[in-house]
């Protein structure tokens, strides 16, 4: 090794490769955290199993929705055209409740003797738009006790809102599905039905409060007047994307409206999407430069030495021992650039954690097997690429 020492050790080029060196940090750096954050942006904006749900409902006008009392419902023929649409992936009537319904009372751990009374009301949706999974959701005709599904956003309320002021205890989301209350329904007639409702999910895609379909359909059934059609006042539809301007268009020229916060997410989704790409070909790009820089620097230092090369292999050393010594250099180079890579990763990934969370953003501080991957497999690469180039430069 002092041999190889004395005839490669001199003719490498430090500079250049520092500025390989440098180059490929920056660049894996690049590909590892944009993918970090891509991951953990799509899922605070709720990508896949949020934002690609939508609830439309009409405007109101004061004129003919407050004065004449006109109703804002779908006909079958608005859900038709619905379902038609391409960028539509599925419809479905939100069921309301045509019964009147009261809470009459919640046993809150910690609230003492306090009840809770409410007006309350129970819609529904098919199961394949619901978003917890949970065998508990179902009720059959002879049931006493209606499984409920509550959004997330109404325990934040309760939390942050109704608890401090009324100086109850706040409650934490895994002690809710423990909640149980009475509920008493009454009928077209006036006669009073009793059961038992219970929480058993909170739901981060649909903004209402859902009981089971089988349940809503018997209770329309059996407690509603028979004399007043039900008709659908919301529909919850599934996109391909929440953004696509066929979706925008169709919502202003039919006058529904929606929550404004998926569309914007959606958009948003879209937006980091397209950065998070731009920096990951940024990254790339860096990282097939540096690589080329040190191979060339390597091939250089080895068509500088064709005479000593020539010399070693007459002395009964062989190409692969001169192969195995270049790749002790490269070796520590990638030791270094991993290091590094490494060092700044888990530094940002810390600094961006800590500042999601300062924002309110409940998220995954686990870091995502994917960066790690990328950063392990393209210094994997670049070993690889190393080892196949200078073997061909050797065999010349």
């Amino acid at each position: 090794m002092k041999l190889f020492d004395k005839l490669f050790g001199g003719k490498l080029q430090k500079g250049k490769l520092i500025i390989s060196i440098i180059g490929f940090v920056i660049g894996l750096s690049l590909v590892s955290i944009s993918s970090e954050v891509y991951l953990k942006v799509n899922d605070i904006l709720g990508s896949k199993q949020t934002s690609n749900y939508l609830i439309l409902n009409k405007k109101v006008s004061l004129l003919s929705n407050t004065f004449l009392n006109r109703k804002t419902t779908f006909s079958e023929k608005e859900i038709a055209l619905l379902k038609s649409q391409s960028f539509i992936r599925d419809v479905s009537p939100v069921t309301s409740s045509g019964y009147k319904i009261t809470v009459l009372e919640v046993d809150i751990p910690g609230a003492g003797n306090r009840r809770f009374y409410s007006d309350f009301f129970l819609e529904s949706v098919p199961s394949n738009f619901i978003d917890i999974q949970t065998p508990v959701f179902e009720w059959q005709e002879g049931d006493e006790i209606i499984p409920i599904i509550i959004p997330r956003d109404y325990i934040h309320l309760y939390n942050f809102g109704f608890a401090p002021s009324q100086g109850t205890p706040q409650i934490p989301g895994s002690l809710v599905k423990h909640l149980t209350g009475k509920i008493r329904i009454i009928d077209h007639e006036g006669n009073k039905h009793f059961f038992k409702g219970k929480i058993v999910g909170l739901s981060d895609r649909i903004p209402t409060i859902i009981a089971p379909k089988s349940f809503n359909d018997y209770a329309n059934g059996h407690f509603a007047d028979p004399n007043e059609k039900q008709e659908t006042s919301r529909v919850l539809i599934e996109v391909s994307n929440p953004s696509d301007p066929n979706l925008i268009n169709l919502l202003k020229t039919k006058h529904y409206q929606t929550n404004n916060d998926k569309l914007t997410s959606g958009k948003a989704a879209l937006v980091v999407s397209v950065i998070m790409l731009v920096l990951l070909i940024f990254g790339l790009c860096f990282i097939m430069l540096s690589i080329v820089n040190i191979i060339l620097s390597f091939s250089l230092v080895i068509s500088e030495s064709r005479h000593e090369v020539r010399l070693l292999l007459e002395l009964g050393y062989t190409t692969n021992m001169i192969a195995k010594y270049m790749m002790r250099y490269l070796f520590i180079i990638s030791g270094i650039e991993t290091l590094l890579v490494l060092f700044i990763f888990f530094t940002f990934n810390f600094l961006f954690n800590n500042y999601l969370t300062t924002m309110g953003y409940e998220i995954e501080t686990a870091v995502r097997i994917l960066p790690i991957v990328l950063i392990i497999s393209l210094v994997g690469l670049n070993i690889a690429l190393f080892w196949r180039e200078l073997n061909k430069v050797l065999q010349k």
